[in-house]
């Protein structure tokens, strides 16, 4: 299988740096521009620089998404509460609340590649692990 170059992953990166601006917020023009830039490559180095040129947008925009889950329907006062909280801590572009009625109650909270699960789920479960490993 072909992989891409060092020189060619290293501009796919600066591409994906330069494609999302200070706010976190995906510049179309500037993905069109690299694309076409891509697409221009040979056909198999194309193909996989666009690929990596994609997972590199989506790691991006995932790390400005808040996606909350809980059990139970969340009200637009806690939902902005939730959102207020987080982004003293992160920046956040866009934001998803649902409904997981496996989670029994409480929440879990999904900020890119960070995840912080205070549901009523996980604490049975850590308690099931701790009790069979006894």
């Amino acid at each position: 299988m072909a992989k891409l170059n060092k020189h060619l992953r290293k501009l796919v990166t600066k591409m994906v740096k330069s494609s999302i601006n200070a706010e976190g917020v995906v510049n179309a023009q500037m993905v069109q521009k690299f694309s076409r830039a891509l697409t221009s490559l040979s056909l198999s180095q194309s193909i996989l620089a666009l690929s990596e040129f994609i997972k590199g947008l989506k790691r991006e925009i995932n790390k400005s998404s808040l996606i909350v889950e809980s059990a139970v329907e969340t009200s637009p006062l806690l939902q902005k509460e939730i959102i207020k909280t987080i982004s003293q801590h992160y920046k956040i572009i866009n934001s998803q609340f649902i409904i997981n009625t496996s989670l029994l109650g409480g929440l879990r909270v999904k900020i890119g590649d960070t995840l912080i699960d205070n549901s009523i789920r996980d604490k049975v479960d850590q308690l099931r692990e701790r009790i069979t490993h006894v």
